[in-house]
């Protein structure tokens, strides 16, 4: 197997069926035509080491999205590319400026070269959670620590905002397409990104030294804001049939009859989003948590599936459409509809859906249902339409290939089939997920947390025609934590472990 090289980008390869090639070739092709395409190199720009939301003319090719360039900030540090991953938090930190409250809180988008504040929290929330992953991942010596510190720590932090807020209203306002919802102005309570502020909250409680002078206070005040605002979804978010309430008025912490009566939050799938968020800070055996949180988050996703003309697309081709109005209900992306929902598969342990999903998306990706611009058949866009929409052919393809989000999602989708997961202090899990029929999987130099950093590991999973894993072995650039594996199913699960490994060959016969 290929050795795990120090500095050396990850890269994921599988292998089985068509499909998996497939996956390969449009993964590996998008990451490069981000990098390529849609990152800002201008040393003169104050937004260099961003990203632009689309390329080559088509809407918003000249704006920066704050939450897609934290997804990609997350996935350029899980990939490896941690110099890219620098300039991209440079680019944000440069683009944010103090809002009315003097704190830095990002907005959905500028313009490129232009600064700005807001209140879009699913991409505040994200940006924090990515710069607590990269502070973590490099080692004590690296000097852009004390950068991101400077910034988590800061009197202006994100972070210190929240808290000041849920001190005083228990969940926090925010605006943007996971506020109200697409097209609706003004501030709403909403569950993805107030699942999301705890989710961070969660993460610099745990990271921040609580004998750092900068940080007083600030740990037992992060955990204290996340009870709080956990104990406010429970208490307000969740509806009678048990599924989550997409926005909440602020003034009266009742449902919004505006968000619940727009046609673009009826049905829409980013909801998911407050469960496949979950997995960047409490990683990939969420099934196993018991946390209150899980339930509506489960509920919520099957409540969807079983809509008709949803389940009819997926049942038929795999597809999980992503709203049920918009567009007829016939559209879905490999972000906030195909993508999150298939996140939430694959950390639900559930072959038998992720399975045609990840095909669909793949086949999909390749081979359209209508005409779309791009310099690669490889490249995921933003509107995949369904088959069996008459009109398909003269469909708008809107932000098009490369739409920055669409390419940032399916990368965590194949970095949760790989199953590397290193959020916890004193082991590394590796939880293959492969779809049946997708047998072999070779990852090179994935970067893996340690107490100093990181280190880089290679790791080859085979699996049978069943979807059984019957061997996982792998060599790491330096010693890991405690490993745990799981061989064969989450049905049938085979579990390994070996302390300090920096090689291992785990083999399972199915028939023991």
């Amino acid at each position: 197997m290929p050795s795990a090289k120090p500095g050396v980008p990850a890269t994921l390869q599988f292998s089985g069926c068509e499909e998996a090639s497939l996956f390969t070739k449009e993964i590996q092709a998008s990451y490069a035509g981000v990098m390529a395409k849609n990152r800002i190199t201008d040393p003169a720009s104050i937004s260099a080491g961003a990203f632009t939301a689309s390329v080559d003319g088509r809407p918003c090719h000249d704006t920066i999205w704050f939450r897609d360039n934290a997804a990609m900030l997350r996935e350029l540090i899980h990939w490896g590319r941690f110099d890219a991953a620098k300039a991209l938090f440079t680019a944000l930190r440069t683009l944010v400026v103090p809002n009315e409250e003097g704190f830095w809180t990002f907005p959905m988008y500028t313009l490129r070269g232009e600064r700005g504040s807001g209140h879009e929290w699913d991409g505040t929330a994200l940006i924090v959670v990515s710069t607590v992953l990269l502070w973590e991942r490099l080692p004590p010596a690296d000097p852009f620590r004390r950068e991101l510190e400077d910034f988590l720590l800061a009197p202006a932090s994100p972070v210190r905002a929240v808290v000041a807020t849920i001190a005083r209203q228990q969940l926090v306002a925010g605006s943007g397409e996971f506020g109200g919802g697409l097209g609706l102005e003004g501030l709403f309570f909403n569950v993805v990104q107030n699942a999301m502020i705890g989710w961070m909250l969660d993460l610099t409680a745990a990271r921040f030294r609580p004998d750092d002078p900068r940080a007083t206070n600030l740990v037992a005040q992060s955990a204290a804001a996340a009870r709080t605002l956990k104990a406010a979804l429970a208490a307000h978010f969740i509806a009678g049939d048990g599924t989550w309430i997409w926005a909440l008025n602020p003034a009266t912490l009742q449902p919004s009859r505006e968000a619940q009566e727009s046609p673009g939050n009826q049905g829409f799938g980013g909801i998911n989003a407050a469960f496949s968020h979950t997995a960047d800070v409490h990683g990939f055996r969420l099934m196993e948590s018991g946390e209150p949180w899980l339930a509506p988050s489960l509920q919520t996703f099957w409540s969807l599936l079983a809509r008709p003309q949803r389940l009819a697309q997926f049942s038929r081709h795999g597809m999980w459409t992503q709203f049920d109005r918009v567009h007829d209900g016939l559209i879905t992306g490999p972000s906030y509809g195909q993508g999150y929902a298939l996140q939430a598969m694959l950390l639900m342990d559930r072959p038998e859906l992720y399975t045609p999903a990840a095909n669909w998306l793949a086949r999909a990706t390749f081979a359209p249902e209508y005409p779309i611009t791009r310099d690669s058949p490889y490249w995921f866009y933003e509107r995949y339409y369904s088959p069996d929409d008459p009109i398909r052919k003269t469909r708008d393809e809107g932000c098009g290939a490369l739409n920055l989000v669409c390419v940032a999602e399916p990368l965590k989708v194949a970095r949760l089939m790989a199953g590397v997961d290193d959020h916890a202090d004193a082991e590394v899990c590796i939880v293959p997920r492969l779809p049946v029929g997708w047998t072999g999987l070779k990852a090179r130099s994935v970067p893996v947390r340690t107490k100093t950093g990181h280190v880089q590991l290679s790791l080859e999973v085979t699996a049978n025609e069943a979807g059984f894993v019957t061997r996982v072995r792998g060599q790491a650039s330096g010693p890991l934590p405690l490993l745990k594996v799981r061989l064969g199913t989450a049905v049938q699960p085979h579990w390994r472990t070996a302390a300090s490994a920096h090689e291992f060959d785990l083999v399972c016969d199915q028939a023991k």
